[in-house]
């Protein structure tokens, strides 16, 4: 189904939600956030027939997928009733127009352009060309403000930052991988530790699979890098999160980068496709997936623990389940829940639940979903010149009954 279209309209360069807020950098070199709230109040006041769905589409999204509403959704009736109203919304064209006052300026930002923006454990993490700055938040009564200025924590220019279990890893091209950890902090206040110590020659940016990661050394290519763990309570934790969109793991890496494998040592135990053929890949939690130079589109399951993973012999191609060509090289791809979103030069595009859509038709300035947020897994986040459009994709039919028979199965 097609997902629920909001377009902000504001002069930025990029956009990341997190707690319920939308934080964003400006082309004044400030960054700033607004609470996701207002935006649902202009949409409440556009079209209050469809506040409903308005409300769990922007602010609470997990609503879809929980066991009351999944149970719900189980009889046809219901989650016929209830798809007919939000297919209703997909076709209105919901625009928000903000006055400056609605946005809290944070902090002037040190340099721009901003390569990559993260915001992870009450942090906002910002990559540009002189390297990273972080600055810590506070959440007080709903409202975030920022806890001090922004620190320069790293020195390489960093194009890609990605998070897990209190640890940091940020890609920095030609200069390498490198590891920041929270858990090396003296006091909650502390900035993020980062090792001078690469822990590869090239990285363009990596993907979480489960606690170890794949490290992208190009675009058509990986190394598999495994981690040690532990498990830890929460009194071990040295650092915060926001309750409301980040879950408590009660698992820390222990040690970094303890085996590192080639992609090809994961293809000649499953003879899957050539490995020259690949033009563009990357991962989830659980799957990478591979666009191939004649045009195929495919997914391929990683099997085994954490100790013994490797590839499956067996793919799904999604132009045989779609029927759909997708054509071209990928700008950048990212993983999302039945699918995945994809953006190519003039467009991005969703693909959900063996369906194609072209939700942006046009060049977009970055492309950001959030697999590890409570409330706001199902929200695709695109900047594009004149502002930001927020995609709420509703749950695949498998998805639904997948958590209904899990939500029976408990009673």
């Amino acid at each position: 189904m097609k997902p629920i279209r909001v377009f902000i309209r504001s002069s930025l360069l990029d956009a990341y939600i997190y707690a319920g807020h939308l934080f964003a950098v400006f082309t004044d070199g400030t960054l700033r956030v607004l609470p996701l709230i207002k935006v649902f109040e202009k949409l409440e006041s556009q079209c209050p027939e469809l506040a409903s769905v308005l409300k769990l589409a922007i602010l609470r999204n997990d609503w879809l997928l929980n066991p009351q509403m999944a149970t719900l959704f189980y009889a046809n009736y219901f989650l016929d009733a209830f798809t007919s109203v939000w297919q209703k919304a997909t076709v209105q064209d919901f625009h928000v127009d903000l006055e400056n006052e609605d946005w809290q300026v944070m902090w002037e930002l040190p340099s721009l352009p901003i390569y990559d923006m993260r915001v992870y454990a009450m942090r906002v993490y910002l990559g540009h060309r002189e390297g990273i700055h972080e600055g810590l938040i506070r959440i007080v009564k709903n409202e975030v403000r920022p806890h001090n200025g922004l620190a320069k924590v790293f020195d390489a220019r960093t194009i890609s930052i990605s998070a897990r279990s209190g640890e940091l890893l940020f890609s920095a091209d030609d200069e390498g991988l490198f590891h920041g950890s929270l858990w090396d902090n003296a006091q909650v206040d502390s900035h993020t530790t980062v090792s001078e110590k690469s822990y590869a020659k090239k990285s363009l940016r990596t993907g979480w699979k489960g606690f170890d990661f794949l490290n992208y050394e190009k675009n058509s290519h990986f190394a598999y890098v495994k981690n040690e763990i532990q498990r830890v309570s929460q009194k071990q934790r040295t650092y915060i999160y926001s309750q409301t969109d980040e879950s408590s793991e009660k698992i820390r890496i222990s040690k970094l980068a303890t085996d590192t494998y080639p992609m090809e040592s994961f293809f000649s135990q499953s003879y899957l496709f050539p490995l020259d053929e690949v033009q563009y890949c990357f991962n989830d939690s659980k799957s990478s997936f591979f666009f191939l130079r004649d045009g195929h589109f495919l997914k391929v399951n990683w099997t085994g623990a954490q100790q013994g993973a490797r590839l499956s012999s067996k793919f799904s191609d999604f132009l045989e389940t779609s029927g759909k060509n997708i054509l071209g090289k990928p700008c950048s791809a990212i993983a999302f829940p039945s699918g995945c979103v994809i953006e190519f030069f003039d467009r991005v595009v969703l693909v959900h639940d063996d369906e194609i859509f072209d939700i942006e038709n046009h060049p977009a300035v970055s492309v950001r979903t959030f697999p590890t947020s409570k409330r706001f897994r199902r929200l695709v986040c695109v900047t594009c010149e004149d502002g930001v459009a927020l995609h709420a994709v509703f749950p695949a039919r498998s998805e639904v009954l997948k958590e209904a028979y899990r939500a029976i199965s408990e009673e």
